[in-house]
């Protein structure tokens, strides 16, 4: 599947938290070619007996649901290749090395103050460890340390402003057609939920279900409160870094489309 190893048939795509990542999953749930994963490790991380953190209280038939229970379904896959998209800090804990080794790795990152203005009106409490910068760095010197291939970086302001051309160059990137049916959905869920996943998962996505595509980033970034500024200020750094390495800037991608000259 990828351009970088062909053979590989796991195309991860790591996030962070309000970043239009499940719009991004959601291009790809319109493929035919492809099987899609939905962030399979959040029972792990809140619900196993490996658990992080209780946030949501304790479901019984969970406590088995580990990270090497969730890694072993992924791996032993068959038939169509997988997208599977994730939050970086709820695999982290779990992700062996083995595990990156056999996949394709992206990574879809967005401004912390952006993150930080969306993400506190649902979770106004959230944690270091769920604002998901620093699990995400730490995933990215993984994948660099453990894959032979070169993490892909995405931009969220990118993604929303040139969804296409952003889409296309995924594709390009991984050996993948691209498709103008990634473009458009009709509203709807990206997939049933379950009883228990009405606040891990369900009320995440009320704007994406009632979407058709993916829509131009309206998130107003005004002052963080003083609580709050060093874990923005960590992860601003963060950010910065992870674009350094992985991201074309905007308008190489939009020279990359535009027609040549006369």
């Amino acid at each position: 599947m990828s351009s970088a190893d062909p053979h590989k048939t796991i195309l991860m795509l790591w996030c962070v938290p309000r970043s239009s990542s499940t719009a991004f999953e959601k291009a790809f749930q319109q493929r035919v070619d492809m099987t899609l994963l939905h962030e399979p490790f959040t029972d792990s991380y809140y619900f196993s007996n490996q658990s992080r953190n209780n946030r949501y209280g304790a479901y019984a038939g969970l406590e088995n649901h580990s990270g090497g229970f969730v890694e072993n379904n992924i791996l032993n896959h068959s038939g169509r290749a997988l997208f599977v998209k994730e939050l970086a800090f709820q695999a982290v804990p779990y992700v062996t090395r083995e595990f990156i080794g056999r996949a394709s790795h992206s990574f879809l990152i967005r401004n912390p103050e952006q993150v930080y203005h969306s993400l506190i009106k649902i979770k106004p409490d959230f944690t270091d460890e769920e604002f998901g910068f620093t699990a995400l760095a730490e995933l990215f010197e993984r994948v660099k340390e453990f894959s032979p291939e070169t993490p892909y970086v995405i931009d969220a302001e990118n993604l929303c402003a040139w969804p296409k051309i952003t889409l296309r160059e995924y594709c390009d990137h991984f050996g993948l057609e691209f498709s103008e049916d990634m473009l458009r959905w009709k509203p709807g869920p990206i997939r049933e939920w379950k009883p228990h996943e009405v606040q891990s998962q369900a009320q995440w996505h009320k704007t994406l279900e009632q979407s058709t595509g993916i829509l131009p980033q309206t998130e107003h970034v005004a002052p963080v409160k003083p609580e709050y500024r060093d874990m923005i200020d960590t992860a601003l750094r963060i950010f910065e870094r992870l674009l350094s390495e992985g991201r074309r800037r905007p308008e190489s991608l939009m020279d990359a489309y535009q027609p040549a000259a006369q």
